[in-house]
Protein backbone atom coordinates (compact mmCIF):
# COMPACT_ATOMS: atom_id res chain seq x y z
CA UNK A 1 0.00 0.00 0.00
CA UNK A 2 3.06 2.16 0.63
CA UNK A 3 4.59 1.32 -2.32
CA UNK A 4 1.65 2.02 -4.48
CA UNK A 5 1.02 5.05 -2.98
CA UNK A 6 4.20 6.81 -4.32
CA UNK A 7 5.39 7.30 -0.42
CA UNK A 8 8.52 4.77 -0.87
CA UNK A 9 9.93 3.97 -4.60
CA UNK A 10 12.17 1.10 -5.17
CA UNK A 11 16.32 1.84 -5.10
CA UNK A 12 18.05 -0.85 -5.34
CA UNK A 13 17.75 -4.76 -5.67
CA UNK A 14 20.60 -7.81 -5.22
CA UNK A 15 21.62 -9.55 -8.05
CA UNK A 16 19.37 -12.52 -6.94
CA UNK A 17 16.26 -10.16 -7.35
CA UNK A 18 15.54 -9.51 -3.52
CA UNK A 19 14.74 -5.84 -2.98
CA UNK A 20 17.56 -4.13 -0.74
CA UNK A 21 16.70 -0.48 -0.57
CA UNK A 22 13.79 2.20 -0.74
CA UNK A 23 13.79 5.75 -1.41
CA UNK A 24 11.31 7.41 1.36
CA UNK A 25 9.34 10.66 -0.11
CA UNK A 26 10.34 13.66 1.35
CA UNK A 27 6.95 14.27 3.22
CA UNK A 28 6.97 11.00 4.81
CA UNK A 29 10.78 11.60 5.94
CA UNK A 30 10.28 14.85 7.52
CA UNK A 31 7.36 13.45 9.28
CA UNK A 32 9.36 10.04 10.50
CA UNK A 33 12.29 12.42 11.64
CA UNK A 34 10.04 14.71 13.92
CA UNK A 35 8.47 12.22 15.38
CA UNK A 36 11.06 9.97 16.34
CA UNK A 37 12.60 13.47 17.96
CA UNK A 38 9.62 14.01 19.08
CA UNK A 39 9.38 10.61 21.29
CA UNK A 40 13.42 10.56 22.06
CA UNK A 41 13.64 7.48 19.63
CA UNK A 42 16.07 8.58 17.04
CA UNK A 43 17.02 12.02 16.77
CA UNK A 44 18.50 12.72 13.60
CA UNK A 45 21.17 15.78 13.26
CA UNK A 46 22.28 16.93 9.80
CA UNK A 47 24.79 19.29 11.80
CA UNK A 48 27.11 19.26 14.55
CA UNK A 49 25.32 22.28 15.78
CA UNK A 50 22.07 21.10 15.80
CA UNK A 51 23.51 17.56 17.72
CA UNK A 52 24.87 19.75 20.61
CA UNK A 53 22.95 22.75 20.80
CA UNK A 54 19.17 21.63 20.24
CA UNK A 55 19.30 18.83 22.27
CA UNK A 56 21.81 19.15 25.28
CA UNK A 57 18.84 17.96 27.56
CA UNK A 58 17.68 14.89 25.89
CA UNK A 59 19.41 11.47 26.50
CA UNK A 60 19.24 9.51 23.35
CA UNK A 61 19.63 5.45 23.34
CA UNK A 62 19.73 5.84 19.49
CA UNK A 63 21.93 8.66 17.91
CA UNK A 64 22.67 9.33 14.05
CA UNK A 65 24.42 12.14 12.35
CA UNK A 66 24.14 12.44 8.74
CA UNK A 67 25.04 15.10 5.80
CA UNK A 68 23.28 15.38 2.96
CA UNK A 69 25.00 18.19 1.63
CA UNK A 70 28.02 17.37 -0.64
CA UNK A 71 30.62 20.37 0.24
CA UNK A 72 29.87 19.54 4.19
CA UNK A 73 32.52 19.63 6.67
CA UNK A 74 32.84 16.08 7.74
CA UNK A 75 35.08 16.42 11.10
CA UNK A 76 34.33 16.61 14.70
CA UNK A 77 33.56 20.50 14.94
CA UNK A 78 36.85 22.65 16.95
CA UNK A 79 36.63 23.58 19.64
CA UNK A 80 35.19 20.84 20.78
CA UNK A 81 32.28 21.72 23.81
CA UNK A 82 33.62 21.91 26.99
CA UNK A 83 31.05 18.86 28.02
CA UNK A 84 32.62 16.23 25.93
CA UNK A 85 31.28 14.72 22.15
CA UNK A 86 28.97 12.69 24.06
CA UNK A 87 27.41 14.84 26.52
CA UNK A 88 24.01 14.23 25.37
CA UNK A 89 23.63 10.35 24.66
CA UNK A 90 22.63 8.36 27.33
CA UNK A 91 24.71 5.77 28.83
CA UNK A 92 22.09 2.96 27.68
CA UNK A 93 22.47 4.14 24.43
CA UNK A 94 22.14 0.95 21.69
CA UNK A 95 22.79 2.37 18.44
CA UNK A 96 24.97 4.87 17.59
CA UNK A 97 25.62 5.85 14.07
CA UNK A 98 28.70 8.62 13.18
CA UNK A 99 29.22 6.84 9.65
CA UNK A 100 29.12 9.66 7.89
CA UNK A 101 31.57 11.70 10.06
CA UNK A 102 35.39 11.59 10.16
CA UNK A 103 36.30 11.44 13.90
CA UNK A 104 40.06 11.55 13.34
CA UNK A 105 42.79 10.05 13.76
CA UNK A 106 42.11 8.89 17.28
CA UNK A 107 38.66 6.11 18.47
CA UNK A 108 36.82 8.51 20.90
CA UNK A 109 37.75 7.22 24.81
CA UNK A 110 33.89 7.95 25.55
CA UNK A 111 32.35 5.30 23.54
CA UNK A 112 34.21 2.55 25.66
CA UNK A 113 31.78 4.03 28.42
CA UNK A 114 28.71 2.79 26.47
CA UNK A 115 28.81 -0.74 27.43
CA UNK A 116 25.00 -1.77 26.10
CA UNK A 117 25.67 -0.67 22.56
CA UNK A 118 24.15 -2.91 19.89
CA UNK A 119 25.56 -1.53 17.15
CA UNK A 120 27.97 0.95 16.81
CA UNK A 121 29.51 3.01 13.19
CA UNK A 122 32.26 4.70 12.45
CA UNK A 123 34.50 7.00 10.11
CA UNK A 124 37.72 7.83 10.92
CA UNK A 125 41.66 8.10 10.09
CA UNK A 126 42.37 5.90 12.68
CA UNK A 127 45.12 3.60 12.34
CA UNK A 128 44.60 1.04 15.53
CA UNK A 129 40.88 0.36 17.34
CA UNK A 130 42.15 -0.20 20.98
CA UNK A 131 42.06 -2.81 23.37
CA UNK A 132 39.46 -1.22 25.28
CA UNK A 133 36.73 -2.05 22.57
CA UNK A 134 36.41 -5.51 24.04
CA UNK A 135 34.40 -3.83 26.75
CA UNK A 136 31.78 -3.17 24.64
CA UNK A 137 30.65 -6.80 25.09
CA UNK A 138 26.76 -6.36 23.82
CA UNK A 139 28.56 -5.14 20.55
CA UNK A 140 26.38 -7.32 17.54
CA UNK A 141 27.16 -4.95 14.45
CA UNK A 142 30.70 -2.80 14.05
CA UNK A 143 31.39 -0.73 11.54
CA UNK A 144 34.02 1.19 10.99
CA UNK A 145 35.08 3.41 7.42
CA UNK A 146 38.76 4.22 7.35
CA UNK A 147 39.90 7.71 5.62
CA UNK A 148 43.75 6.31 5.36
CA UNK A 149 45.36 2.96 5.18
CA UNK A 150 44.92 -0.29 7.20
CA UNK A 151 43.30 -0.42 10.61
CA UNK A 152 44.82 -2.76 13.11
CA UNK A 153 42.41 -5.02 15.53
CA UNK A 154 43.75 -5.86 18.87
CA UNK A 155 43.95 -9.41 20.76
CA UNK A 156 40.84 -8.53 22.63
CA UNK A 157 38.72 -7.95 19.27
CA UNK A 158 38.38 -12.10 19.78
CA UNK A 159 36.32 -11.79 23.02
CA UNK A 160 33.65 -10.41 21.35
CA UNK A 161 31.30 -13.10 22.07
CA UNK A 162 28.20 -11.32 20.28
CA UNK A 163 29.61 -9.74 17.71
CA UNK A 164 27.65 -10.41 14.46
CA UNK A 165 28.74 -8.74 11.94
CA UNK A 166 31.88 -6.66 11.57
CA UNK A 167 32.66 -4.32 8.78
CA UNK A 168 36.41 -2.81 9.10
CA UNK A 169 37.85 -1.46 6.29
CA UNK A 170 41.35 -3.01 5.63
CA UNK A 171 41.61 -4.45 8.72
CA UNK A 172 44.87 -6.07 10.07
CA UNK A 173 44.07 -9.24 12.90
CA UNK A 174 46.99 -10.29 15.50
CA UNK A 175 47.82 -13.78 15.00
CA UNK A 176 48.15 -14.16 19.31
CA UNK A 177 45.28 -15.00 21.71
CA UNK A 178 43.02 -16.36 18.89
CA UNK A 179 39.74 -17.75 20.00
CA UNK A 180 36.51 -18.73 18.30
CA UNK A 181 33.75 -16.11 16.99
CA UNK A 182 31.45 -18.33 16.88
CA UNK A 183 28.27 -15.77 16.46
CA UNK A 184 30.05 -13.57 13.63
CA UNK A 185 28.26 -13.79 10.29
CA UNK A 186 29.64 -11.26 8.05
CA UNK A 187 33.23 -10.10 7.97
CA UNK A 188 34.42 -7.64 5.74
CA UNK A 189 37.23 -6.41 4.57
CA UNK A 190 40.32 -8.19 6.09
CA UNK A 191 43.08 -8.33 4.42
CA UNK A 192 44.87 -11.99 3.87
CA UNK A 193 47.53 -14.05 2.24
CA UNK A 194 48.30 -17.95 2.39
CA UNK A 195 50.44 -17.40 5.41
CA UNK A 196 47.50 -15.83 8.05
CA UNK A 197 44.88 -17.30 6.54
CA UNK A 198 44.30 -20.17 9.55
CA UNK A 199 43.34 -17.04 11.37
CA UNK A 200 39.73 -17.28 9.63
CA UNK A 201 39.72 -20.81 11.62
CA UNK A 202 38.58 -18.45 14.08
CA UNK A 203 35.21 -17.73 12.58
CA UNK A 204 33.59 -21.11 12.11
CA UNK A 205 29.96 -20.14 11.36
CA UNK A 206 31.06 -17.24 9.11
CA UNK A 207 28.46 -16.87 6.06
CA UNK A 208 29.58 -13.58 4.43
CA UNK A 209 33.02 -12.41 3.77
CA UNK A 210 34.78 -10.28 1.28
CA UNK A 211 38.28 -9.77 1.81
CA UNK A 212 41.80 -8.46 0.26
CA UNK A 213 44.10 -11.26 -0.99
CA UNK A 214 47.83 -9.53 -0.62
CA UNK A 215 50.16 -11.10 -2.59
CA UNK A 216 52.59 -13.86 -0.47
CA UNK A 217 55.28 -16.19 -1.05
CA UNK A 218 54.20 -18.82 -4.16
CA UNK A 219 51.25 -16.66 -4.79
CA UNK A 220 49.18 -19.65 -3.11
CA UNK A 221 45.37 -18.43 -2.05
CA UNK A 222 44.61 -18.84 1.73
CA UNK A 223 42.41 -22.44 2.13
CA UNK A 224 39.04 -21.59 2.98
CA UNK A 225 37.06 -24.75 2.27
CA UNK A 226 36.65 -25.58 6.27
CA UNK A 227 34.47 -22.60 6.22
CA UNK A 228 31.52 -25.04 5.89
CA UNK A 229 28.55 -22.07 6.79
CA UNK A 230 30.47 -19.78 3.75
CA UNK A 231 27.35 -18.48 1.25
CA UNK A 232 29.06 -15.39 -0.03
CA UNK A 233 32.88 -14.51 -1.02
CA UNK A 234 33.84 -11.53 -2.26
CA UNK A 235 38.03 -10.97 -2.67
CA UNK A 236 39.78 -8.56 -4.40
CA UNK A 237 43.55 -9.34 -5.01
CA UNK A 238 46.88 -7.09 -4.86
CA UNK A 239 49.90 -7.16 -5.88
CA UNK A 240 51.85 -8.74 -9.08
CA UNK A 241 50.41 -11.27 -11.53
CA UNK A 242 49.91 -14.59 -10.01
CA UNK A 243 51.86 -17.64 -11.01
CA UNK A 244 50.48 -20.64 -12.17
CA UNK A 245 48.47 -22.60 -11.45
CA UNK A 246 46.47 -20.98 -9.01
CA UNK A 247 44.64 -23.08 -6.70
CA UNK A 248 41.47 -21.74 -5.19
CA UNK A 249 40.54 -24.06 -1.85
CA UNK A 250 36.58 -22.44 -2.38
CA UNK A 251 33.78 -24.20 0.21
CA UNK A 252 31.26 -26.30 -1.91
CA UNK A 253 28.70 -24.33 -0.29
CA UNK A 254 29.09 -21.42 -1.85
CA UNK A 255 26.07 -19.31 -3.65
CA UNK A 256 27.59 -16.20 -4.38
CA UNK A 257 31.20 -15.66 -5.56
CA UNK A 258 32.85 -12.70 -6.21
CA UNK A 259 36.90 -11.67 -7.90
CA UNK A 260 38.29 -8.92 -8.74
CA UNK A 261 41.80 -8.11 -10.11
CA UNK A 262 43.43 -11.59 -10.16
CA UNK A 263 44.13 -11.36 -14.01
CA UNK A 264 44.49 -15.14 -14.01
CA UNK A 265 44.15 -16.83 -17.72
CA UNK A 266 40.64 -18.37 -18.33
CA UNK A 267 41.62 -21.83 -18.15
CA UNK A 268 41.69 -21.08 -14.27
CA UNK A 269 38.14 -20.52 -14.03
CA UNK A 270 37.59 -24.63 -14.02
CA UNK A 271 37.39 -24.71 -10.27
CA UNK A 272 34.75 -22.19 -10.41
CA UNK A 273 32.64 -24.06 -13.05
CA UNK A 274 32.81 -26.94 -11.10
CA UNK A 275 31.16 -25.63 -7.80
CA UNK A 276 27.95 -27.55 -6.90
CA UNK A 277 25.81 -24.95 -5.30
CA UNK A 278 26.85 -21.08 -7.06
CA UNK A 279 24.19 -19.21 -8.17
CA UNK A 280 25.32 -15.95 -8.63
CA UNK A 281 29.21 -14.92 -9.85
CA UNK A 282 30.29 -11.79 -10.32
CA UNK A 283 34.14 -11.50 -12.26
CA UNK A 284 35.23 -8.37 -12.40
CA UNK A 285 37.91 -5.46 -13.08
CA UNK A 286 40.16 -8.25 -14.81
CA UNK A 287 39.80 -10.95 -12.62
CA UNK A 288 40.35 -13.20 -15.71
CA UNK A 289 42.45 -11.76 -18.98
CA UNK A 290 42.67 -13.23 -22.25
CA UNK A 291 40.68 -12.81 -25.11
CA UNK A 292 38.50 -15.99 -25.26
CA UNK A 293 36.96 -18.00 -22.81
CA UNK A 294 35.44 -20.88 -23.81
CA UNK A 295 32.14 -22.45 -21.65
CA UNK A 296 32.42 -26.63 -21.95
CA UNK A 297 28.62 -28.67 -21.15
CA UNK A 298 27.37 -29.18 -17.52
CA UNK A 299 30.01 -25.88 -16.19
CA UNK A 300 28.04 -23.92 -13.93
CA UNK A 301 25.06 -26.43 -13.62
CA UNK A 302 23.33 -24.00 -10.50
CA UNK A 303 24.10 -20.44 -11.49
CA UNK A 304 21.45 -17.85 -11.61
CA UNK A 305 23.21 -14.56 -12.04
CA UNK A 306 26.30 -13.66 -14.48
CA UNK A 307 28.11 -10.28 -14.53
CA UNK A 308 31.16 -9.55 -16.56
CA UNK A 309 32.64 -6.25 -15.76
CA UNK A 310 35.77 -4.67 -16.81
CA UNK A 311 37.13 -7.73 -18.98
CA UNK A 312 39.45 -7.37 -22.06
CA UNK A 313 37.22 -10.52 -23.44
CA UNK A 314 36.08 -10.59 -27.39
CA UNK A 315 35.19 -14.68 -28.13
CA UNK A 316 33.15 -15.78 -25.61
CA UNK A 317 31.82 -19.81 -26.63
CA UNK A 318 29.30 -21.72 -24.74
CA UNK A 319 28.19 -25.06 -25.10
CA UNK A 320 24.68 -25.72 -25.57
CA UNK A 321 24.36 -27.69 -22.38
CA UNK A 322 26.24 -25.08 -20.00
CA UNK A 323 24.36 -22.40 -17.93
CA UNK A 324 21.71 -24.76 -17.57
CA UNK A 325 19.81 -22.08 -15.16
CA UNK A 326 21.18 -18.92 -16.17
CA UNK A 327 18.37 -16.79 -15.57
CA UNK A 328 20.31 -12.89 -16.33
CA UNK A 329 23.75 -11.44 -17.56
CA UNK A 330 24.93 -7.81 -16.59
CA UNK A 331 27.94 -7.30 -18.98
CA UNK A 332 29.83 -3.87 -18.07
CA UNK A 333 32.35 -1.82 -19.42
CA UNK A 334 33.25 -5.09 -21.99
CA UNK A 335 33.71 -2.83 -25.19
CA UNK A 336 34.00 -6.06 -27.87
CA UNK A 337 32.51 -8.74 -26.17
CA UNK A 338 29.52 -11.11 -28.25
CA UNK A 339 27.04 -12.63 -26.09
CA UNK A 340 26.98 -16.46 -27.57
CA UNK A 341 23.42 -17.00 -29.76
CA UNK A 342 22.74 -19.89 -27.70
CA UNK A 343 21.66 -18.01 -25.35
CA UNK A 344 18.67 -17.30 -27.55
CA UNK A 345 17.24 -20.72 -27.26
CA UNK A 346 17.62 -20.45 -23.13
CA UNK A 347 14.57 -21.77 -21.39
CA UNK A 348 15.59 -20.10 -18.27
CA UNK A 349 17.00 -16.88 -19.21
CA UNK A 350 15.08 -13.57 -18.53
CA UNK A 351 16.87 -10.73 -18.77
CA UNK A 352 20.31 -8.88 -20.47
CA UNK A 353 22.00 -5.67 -19.44
CA UNK A 354 24.97 -4.17 -21.11
CA UNK A 355 26.31 -1.12 -19.46
CA UNK A 356 28.96 1.16 -20.97
CA UNK A 357 29.37 -1.27 -23.80
CA UNK A 358 30.27 -1.49 -27.45
CA UNK A 359 28.16 -1.55 -30.70
CA UNK A 360 29.15 -5.13 -31.20
CA UNK A 361 27.99 -6.15 -27.92
CA UNK A 362 24.73 -4.19 -28.16
CA UNK A 363 23.87 -6.15 -31.79
CA UNK A 364 24.72 -9.31 -29.90
CA UNK A 365 22.17 -8.78 -27.24
CA UNK A 366 19.71 -7.43 -29.77
CA UNK A 367 19.75 -10.74 -31.59
CA UNK A 368 19.32 -13.05 -28.35
CA UNK A 369 16.29 -10.39 -27.94
CA UNK A 370 15.15 -11.23 -31.05
CA UNK A 371 14.84 -14.76 -30.82
CA UNK A 372 13.87 -14.90 -27.64
CA UNK A 373 10.68 -13.23 -28.06
CA UNK A 374 9.78 -14.00 -31.35
CA UNK A 375 11.00 -17.94 -31.70
CA UNK A 376 10.42 -18.74 -28.23
CA UNK A 377 7.62 -16.91 -27.33
CA UNK A 378 9.29 -15.17 -23.86
CA UNK A 379 7.32 -12.04 -24.07
CA UNK A 380 8.50 -11.23 -20.90
CA UNK A 381 12.40 -11.46 -21.90
CA UNK A 382 14.14 -7.91 -20.87
CA UNK A 383 16.99 -5.90 -22.21
CA UNK A 384 18.41 -3.17 -21.01
CA UNK A 385 21.30 -1.33 -22.69
CA UNK A 386 23.00 1.77 -20.99
CA UNK A 387 25.26 4.32 -22.39
CA UNK A 388 26.23 2.27 -25.12
CA UNK A 389 30.03 2.91 -26.44
CA UNK A 390 31.29 2.91 -30.14
CA UNK A 391 33.21 0.41 -30.78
Amino acid sequence: MILSGGALSEARRSSKGRLKSCRIHDYLYHFCRDKSKAEKFLPVASRFEDFFLDMPHIYLTRTMIYSSEPDWHCSWPSPLPEEGLFQGIDRFVRVLDLGCINIGNTFPWEIEKLVHLRFLSLQGRMAVIPSSISKLWNLETFLVKGREGKIALPDTFFRMKRLRHAHIDNCTFSDSNLSQLDCLQTLSTPSLSYDTGNIMRSFPFLQKLKCIFLESRGHRFPILDFLSQLESLNVIYQGKRMFLPCEFNFPSNLKKLTLSKFRLPWVEISAISALPNLEVLKLLSEAFVGEEWNVSDEEFPKLKFLKLGNLNITRWNVSDDAFSCLEQIVLQNCRHIEVPSCFGDSCSLQKIEAILCGDSVSQSVRKIEEIQCEEMGNSNFKVIIQNPNRD
